[in-house]
C-alpha cells in the first residue's frame, strides 16, 4: 500500500509542476507582449524615451531569459516525473498480478485474527444470552419471593 502513496504523492507534485509550468508559460506570453510593446515605443520616442526603453527593456529579456530557464527546467522535472510515474505504475501492475510472500503472509495472519475475533464474538453472544436468562430467572425468584412474604 506505500506504493500507491508514493504514487499518489508523485501524482499531486506532478500537478503542481503543471499548475507551475502553466503560470510561467502565462508570464512568459506576458513578458512577450511587454517586449513588442516596448520595441514599439522604442521606435517612436526619441533618444531621453529611448534610454529608458533600453533599460526596461534589457531588464525585461533578462526576465524573460530566467522564466525560460525555469520553464525548461520545469519541463524536464515534468518529463522525470511522468516517466517515473509510469514506472511506478507498471511496477504496481506487476506486484498485483503476483503478491509478494510478505503480502500473503499478512493477508493470512489478518484471516485467522478474523476468524479468532469472529469465534470470540460468538462466545461473548452465547454469554450475553446466559447471562440474559438469568438475570430473568433470578428477577421472577425475586418476584416470587416477595409475593410469598406477602401472603405469609
Amino acid at each position: 500500500m506505500p506504493e500507491r502513496g508514493y504514487l499518489g504523492d508523485l501524482q499531486v507534485q506532478n500537478g503542481e509542476l503543471q499548475r507551475e509550468l502553466g503560470n510561467l508559460k502565462k508570464e512568459l506570453e506576458l513578458t512577450n507582449q511587454k517586449l513588442g510593446s516596448s520595441m514599439h515605443s522604442i521606435k517612436t520616442f526619441w533618444s531621453p524615451e529611448l534610454k529608458k526603453e533600453r533599460a526596461l527593456r534589457k531588464e525585461e529579456s533578462a526576465k524573460y531569459s530566467l522564466i525560460n530557464d525555469q520553464l525548461k527546467l520545469l519541463n524536464s522535472e515534468n518529463q522525470k516525473q511522468a516517466m517515473l510515474v509510469r514506472q511506478l505504475e507498471e511496477e504496481l501492475r506487476l506486484r498485483m498480478r503476483a503478491p509478494n510472500i510478505e503480502m500473503q503472509q499478512q493477508m493470512e495472519a489478518l484471516y485467522a485474527e478474523n476468524e479468532h475475533l469472529q469465534r470470540e464474538i460468538s462466545i461473548l453472544r452465547d454469554t450475553i444470552k446466559y447471562k440474559s436468562v438469568f438475570l430473568a430467572n433470578l428477577w421472577n425468584w425475586d418476584h416470587l419471593f416477595r409475593q410469598s412474604l406477602c401472603f405469609e
